[in-house]
């Protein structure tokens, strides 16, 4: 059927839940969409991961940056989030913050406002079209913009990103590619963690 493509690939997992979908409408110098997405998306990480270590944050990091941020040091993901937090926006309106006794301890290096807005621009960038999930067994990512809970992440043999495949009568449909923190780089298939199955994508 040339409608339907079968392809083989493994399932990482299912989506559990989804955060708010962020499509960027206005000029990017406008964060405070962007800042309004971050801080859903910061709500819906610390309910899924509580003790909000520090090597959690560097997972949340990696992951609104789609990889982006790749540094050497924990401590410096924790920076750039502390930045997204406290970056000021007018139209940015009853947004819970970051609880203080996270930065408490946190040396605080001083960044000026274009620094800071450098920043959000730059996240929000990788943001845009997407939204942030967190999956039943605790992977996290930025799925496409219309994820919803229930659809599956996977690796497909011969692509290169993971995408998310959503089931329909008679198979599957391919809503997108998906940033799943710690398998972009094959780790699926190299570990043979996962049973390779055939979808049959509509």
């Amino acid at each position: 059927n040339g409608r339907v493509l079968g392809a083989k690939g493994v399932v990482l997992d299912e989506i559990k839940s989804v955060g708010v979908a962020f499509k960027q409408k206005r000029d990017p110098r406008v964060v405070g969409p962007a800042l309004e997405a971050f801080h859903d998306w910061w709500d819906l990480f610390t309910a899924s991961f509580p003790e909000c270590s520090l090597a959690a944050q560097t997972a949340f990091g990696r992951a609104i940056s789609c990889g982006n941020w790749m540094f050497e040091e924990d401590s410096i993901y924790e920076r750039m989030l502390w930045v997204m937090y406290e970056h000021p926006a007018e139209d940015l309106v009853d947004t819970p913050f970051l609880e203080r006794e996270l930065l408490e301890g946190f040396e605080q290096e001083f960044i000026s406002g274009k620094e800071q807005q450098a920043v959000v621009i730059n996240v929000a960038m990788t943001m845009n079209r997407r939204r942030f999930f967190v999956s039943k067994s605790g992977m996290l990512g930025l799925a496409p913009w219309n994820a919803v809970e229930g659809d599956l992440l996977c690796v497909l043999l011969g692509c290169r990103f993971p995408v998310v495949l959503r089931r329909v009568e008679g198979g599957y449909i391919l809503v997108g590619e998906v940033y799943v923190d710690g398998f972009m780089d094959g780790e699926a298939l190299e570990e043979g963690r996962f049973e390779v199955e055939t979808f049959e994508i509509h």
